[in-house]
């Protein structure tokens, strides 16, 4: 069930390039907007990786994951009714979000499940594959879909393919790490906001110019002299 889940993650992270050029021409929006229609999920998506692993271990794996691929089922039915771009962009963020949860709170899973053997090295390589199968096939899948049914298609199909998905999450068993003290959510907080704001630079930088306050300063490009020598 978590592999099955999982492997639809990266058929839309991929996928979704191949479906921008339909989608700035039904939403009529330029190439910057639709661009951000996958750099918003890979944003969030590693975001969200650390604080998600962190919480499925106090809250519970399943919980985890079941919340993760609610969210991201959610947010695939709310990409394919977007009726503009900011909403498609905000749809996919969000997807970004619970795919961070749903893939560590699966990997927990996987880890709890099988704790040791050939087992466990069976459960990550099939994990492992999943996700290469996703990434190698997402355009392929994508661009069939676009091509035949429109872009709104392979959101709501990623949608409709994991709504069976939450109701059987609960048939799965529930885990959690015995940690003392409490969740640094302060410190959670912090990374996240660090590494959204990194990946927005890197990003952005190139549009809005080095020197923009929105990019992190870079000394090398302002003409700042070498230290090294």
């Amino acid at each position: 069930m978590v592999c099955a889940a999982v492997l639809l993650v990266p058929v839309t992270a991929t996928g979704t390039a191949e479906a921008l050029g339909d989608i700035g021409a039904d939403l009529r929006a330029g190439l910057d907007a639709t661009q951000w229609v996958v750099n918003a999920f890979f944003l969030t998506f590693a975001a969200f990786m650390a604080s998600t692993g962190a919480l499925a271990d106090r809250i519970g794996r399943r919980r985890m994951f079941a919340l993760g691929a609610g969210v991201f089922t959610a947010s695939m039915l709310l990409a394919a009714a977007a009726p503009d771009i900011g909403v498609l962009i905000a749809a996919r963020a969000l997807a970004g979000a619970g795919a961070a949860a749903a893939t560590t709170g699966g990997t927990a899973l996987l880890a709890h499940a099988y704790s040791a053997g050939p087992g466990r090295t069976r459960a990550f390589a099939w994990f492992g594959t999943t996700l290469g199968l996703g990434l190698a096939f997402g355009p392929v899948i994508a661009g069939t879909l676009v091509g035949a049914v429109g872009w709104r298609s392979l959101f709501a199909a990623a949608g409709i393919a994991l709504l069976p998905v939450l109701p059987l999450s609960a048939l799965l068993d529930e885990s959690r790490a015995a940690l003392d003290g409490p969740m640094d959510w302060g410190g959670a907080a912090a990374f996240t906001l660090a590494l959204t704001a990194f990946t927005f630079g890197v990003i952005e930088g190139p549009a809005l110019g080095w020197t923009h306050p929105a990019v992190p300063p870079d000394r090398a490009r302002r003409g700042s002299p070498c230290r090294c020598c």
